[in-house]
């Protein structure tokens, strides 16, 4: 997932399959500090300016699952996780 210089995030969808680790990777645009955060799948990730924060993840739940993302304190992007086989 990018962190773009205008504070939005993209993709907006994100598409994993259920029971296959899956490595969440969050790249913060050279100026911002960006977060991403999930709470139903357990994602809370935050990249200093011009960083990366990485997440492997492994699901046993099936479906679309809601994620935020954007600038530290700023405007947040709503976006999906879809699980599915």
């Amino acid at each position: 997932v990018k962190g773009e210089a205008n504070g939005s995030c993209s993709p907006t969808t994100i598409n994993l399959k259920m029971g296959k680790p899956t490595t969440i990777t969050l790249k913060a645009n050279a100026a911002d500090m960006f977060v991403m955060t999930a709470p139903d799948l357990d994602i809370d990730l935050m990249a200093a300016a011009g960083g990366v924060a990485s997440k492997t993840i492994t699901t046993n739940k099936m479906g679309t699952f809601k994620f935020e993302c954007g600038v530290h304190g700023g405007r947040m992007t709503q976006g999906k996780i879809v699980i599915a086989h």
